[in-house]
């Protein structure tokens, strides 16, 4: 069984990612602040990737693959916000 605060924590979690279907309790919480999406080319290989950085400017998720083309790596990173939302968890403890 999971303790309270873990499960409390799992619970904000979903609320951030569930948006409208976040139950009445958990809608009270206070919401996670914006993040923003990052497009950056690498200098040395001249391939673009993308990055999601928090407010606090900390990265909390990059891009695995790169892009040969601009476009291409905008099309990566608005599937992957198109995604997140119905995105399931997987435990491979």
């Amino acid at each position: 069984m999971q303790s309270l605060t873990r499960r409390k924590l799992l619970v904000g979690a979903a609320v951030a990612i569930a948006g409208p279907l976040a139950t009445a309790n958990a809608a009270r919480r206070k919401p996670m602040p914006d993040l923003k999406f990052e497009i950056y080319k690498v200098r040395k290989t001249g391939r673009f990737h993308w990055r999601l950085k928090a407010v606090n400017n900390r990265t909390i998720a990059v891009s695995d693959e790169s892009h040969a083309r601009k476009e291409s790596c905008k099309e990566a990173l608005e599937l992957i916000r198109a995604s997140a939302a119905s995105a399931t968890t997987e435990d491979l403890t």
